[in-house]
């Protein structure tokens, strides 16, 4: 619910409807319930398994899939902009063995969805994430925005600041689409 409302401030007040969110610990299970993602490791994780050299095309197994997506200290630049992109790139791959699953059986969504039941929080109901599952295997996976701005190191983190200017145009861009006519 925090995260719907700073979501919501920082794109100048756009509702946010609702909200589905999983935790981490979701990640290896619905890599294995899809058979796996294949993609090319943008960086080195031999620390973590050996087989996962930066470069090497590999499909993921749970656990490497876990650790592609959540680790960054140890990892590149040890920033969040690297691990950001990785999610970003194993989200697409992720999409499309889901919805080549979806395709084989019109009830795997709903199947996977009760597999990690425990690890999801919503505010929607099952029967309303049921009917999302299906309009979303309908849809397209349109290309992952990134916000401009620039990340400094705080205090105790790193913080990120949105170009205000590129925000609004993101905004406009995504949730207004007749702006551009007037």
């Amino acid at each position: 619910i925090n995260a719907k409302k700073a979501v919501s401030n920082l794109l100048g007040g756009v509702t946010i409807d609702h909200y589905v969110t999983l935790t981490m610990d979701a990640v290896g299970k619905l890599n294995d319930l899809v058979g796996g993602v294949t993609l090319t490791l943008m960086e080195d994780f031999t620390e973590f398994d050996p087989a996962m050299k930066k470069g090497a095309e590999l499909t993921l197994n749970g656990d490497q899939a876990l650790t592609y997506v959540r680790f960054r200290m140890t990892i590149g630049d040890g920033g969040n902009t690297g691990r950001m992109k990785r999610q970003e790139q194993y989200l697409s791959a992720f999409y499309t063995r889901l919805m080549e699953k979806n395709r084989e059986s019109e009830d795997f969504l709903r199947q996977m969805l009760r597999s990690v039941s425990e690890s999801v929080a919503s505010d929607l109901s099952v029967n309303q994430l049921d009917q999302l599952g299906k309009i979303l295997s309908a849809c397209t996976l349109n290309p992952f925005r990134s916000l401009e701005g620039k990340t400094v190191r705080g205090e105790e983190y790193y913080e990120f600041y949105a170009d205000q200017d590129a925000l609004q145009k993101t905004v406009r861009d995504l949730f207004y689409m007749d702006w551009q006519r007037d």
